[in-house]
């Protein structure tokens, strides 16, 4: 029979916190993912308006602006893949 002393509790503890925060970071990858697609959505709709001929500069920096944020996010994910 086993009785919890310090050096277990502590082994618990670390396995719990570890547990923790490996289920933390599948959710924030599954947010970042889904941040991913819906630029991906997005810049697809502002090049189907370029390609119609509406608001040029305004469109071209939209999309510039998109393809940004979406190289943060998937620097984002790369970071927090190496982790788990």
């Amino acid at each position: 029979m086993s009785i919890l002393n310090g050096e277990k509790i502590d082994e618990i503890s670390r396995n719990v916190c570890e547990l923790s925060e490996k289920e933390s970071n599948t959710a924030a990858l599954k947010r970042l993912k889904k941040l991913v697609k819906e630029n991906e959505t997005a810049t697809e709709n502002l090049i189907k308006a370029l390609e119609a001929g509406k608001a040029v500069d305004i469109i071209s920096a939209q999309i510039e602006k998109r393809q940004t944020e979406k190289q943060n996010l998937e620097g984002q994910i790369a970071v927090m893949s190496q982790n788990c």
